[in-house]
């Protein structure tokens, strides 16, 4: 029976840390709110050139930095070696477009458009090794020199470009928690942007699921001041009473944590304001909708496939956290 009990106890840590560890994937993969516009009405220069100025700006009131990003299909040659797969093209910073674990070396530098970065994959299929910084690639037929590689089991290269590339994509890092499509929203008619196609706010996705982490935690938690409860009951009137302090001062120093990770849209100025209700159900529709309806690039792919593996684990560990309370806990919390 303890050798049953212990392995259950195992079983749930590891399901932990797999949940945790998936949503923080997410969190590096989506760092900033992401602005899709049309392949087919990409941006100008002219809204490169201004939108850079602008974020340099002291007008520029919310600090944003906005990084801009598409993804092409390329013919890479190498090595006397030729392969076609994606390349992200990339003008600020490479993390926002696509968070990548790097093997050797780093990103190209913000304003480096003569440099590229390899997946492991791309780098054995042209070169056959993973130590080939400062080697330089041809991709449509413009050279490049390698400043890193990066762990991946797919092909795919990013790409230093210039302010003339078709950019398609706007990361915008930086935005405040409490109200980042409000902020985003005002960086693009200050900037002179035009609006975009759809917006991606990959930050709250992340918070979303860190959130969810913290469950399991929650419900051994409540638990634990159950069979806590039910104890002070024969306790002295003053440990008994500094027991339920302890418990409110925990809970209103945690409520503040709590309410900052939500999102400003989803918290209704008045309580009593019933309008809220249906305009927050209005606006989940149509950011799930926006979601489902999205033109998947690369790093959507991987959160897509991220987010189905979450919930998965997610209702693993709730199973697996409910056996641990049944096994641990609720006997402690029938007794009398």
């Amino acid at each position: 029976m303890k050798m049953r009990k212990f392995a259950a106890l195992c079983f749930l840590f590891v399901c932990l840390w797999l949940l945790f560890g998936a949503a923080q994937k997410i969190a590096l993969l989506y760092p900033s709110v992401s602005l899709r516009y049309s392949a087919t009405a990409p941006l100008t220069a002219k809204n490169v050139t201004d939108a850079r100025s602008f974020a340099i700006d002291g007008e520029n009131t919310n600090a944003l930095f906005p990084t801009f990003w598409y993804e092409a299909s390329v013919t890479a040659r190498a090595a006397q070696k030729s392969a076609i797969f994606p390349a992200v093209y990339f003008l600020g910073s490479g993390a926002d477009c696509y968070a990548a674990t790097f093997l050797t070396g780093s990103y190209p530098g913000a304003m480096d458009a003569r440099g590229c970065a390899l997946s492991s994959e791309a780098a054995w299929q042209l070169f056959g090794s993973n130590d080939i910084i400062g080697q330089e690639i041809v991709l449509q037929k413009k050279a490049y020199a390698i400043r890193g590689v990066f762990q991946n089991e797919q092909p795919l290269c990013l790409v230093g470009a210039t302010e003339t590339a078709p950019f398609t994509a706007i990361e915008l890092s930086g935005t405040p928690r409490a109200d980042r499509r409000g902020a985003a929203l005002l960086f693009l008619t200050q900037a002179g942007l035009p609006p975009p196609a759809q917006i991606v706010y990959g930050p709250s996705i992340a918070t979303g699921t860190a959130v969810l982490c913290y469950v399991p935690v929650l419900m051994v938690g409540l638990c634990v001041l159950n069979a806590l409860w039910r104890k002070s009951r024969l306790w002295s009137a003053a440990r008994r009473q500094l027991f339920y302090f302890g418990v409110l001062l925990l809970f209103a120093l945690l409520l503040p944590l709590l309410l900052a990770q939500i999102p400003a849209w989803m918290i209704p100025p008045k309580w009593s304001d019933f309008t809220f209700w249906t305009q927050f159900w209005e606006t989940a529709k149509e950011n799930l909708r926006t979601w489902f309806a999205l033109v998947p690039m690369q790093k959507d792919i991987v959160v897509k496939l991220l987010l189905l593996r979450f919930a998965a684990i997610f209702f693993v560990c709730i199973f697996a956290t409910g056996a641990a309370i049944c096994m641990y806990l609720l006997p402690q919390c029938c007794k009398k």
